[in-house]
């Protein structure tokens, strides 16, 4: 006996007229010395932009953690978070060479400045602490590298506050 399968037609949804925006955040990187949970107040080293980008890219099993932090954010599907529905309805986070984070949202059309102003504050407020449920990515370093022993990867410039 044949089995037939049936696909369920979508309904048809419909969604508003979008607008493209695009959010820059600054790429930090914090690198964390072998040993530093024993050391008081520790300070890791903190790398910025270009050279928190270059940093990451370095290491020597070929692990694309800007990739990962990008798949990680897109799965996370933040905009979900927002308060307002039908506002947010979509979100893609991308890393560029130069050490920025791009999110570009696509939004309802028409929105106000302040209520552009609202959502940068948003993401703005994500990045700083881990976007969904507090998920900053963090990573052990290569077992090969005799001084790092992890590091944290963060957008948002907590010196500028």
């Amino acid at each position: 006996m044949d089995m037939l399968f049936f696909k369920k037609k979508k309904k048809d949804v419909f969604l508003p007229e979008t607008e493209e925006y695009i959010f820059k955040f600054p790429l930090y990187v914090e690198l964390y010395k072998r040993g530093f949970e024993d050391v008081f107040d520790y300070e890791p080293i903190k790398l910025c932009g270009k050279e928190a980008y270059s940093r990451i890219l370095q290491d020597i099993n070929g692990k694309n953690y800007i990739s990962e932090c990008c798949e990680a954010f897109n799965m996370a599907e933040i905009q979900q978070y927002y308060p307002k529905a039908g506002i947010i309805f979509d979100a893609e986070l991308k890393i560029t060479d130069e050490g920025v984070a791009l999110i570009t949202v696509k939004l309802k059309k028409g929105l106000s400045e302040s209520e552009k102003n609202d959502i940068y504050d948003f993401f703005n407020g994500q990045m700083s602490d881990g976007w969904g449920e507090d998920s900053i990515p963090e990573f052990e370093a290569d077992e090969d590298d005799p001084d790092i022993e992890c590091f944290q990867i963060s957008f948002w410039n907590y010196n500028s506050e």
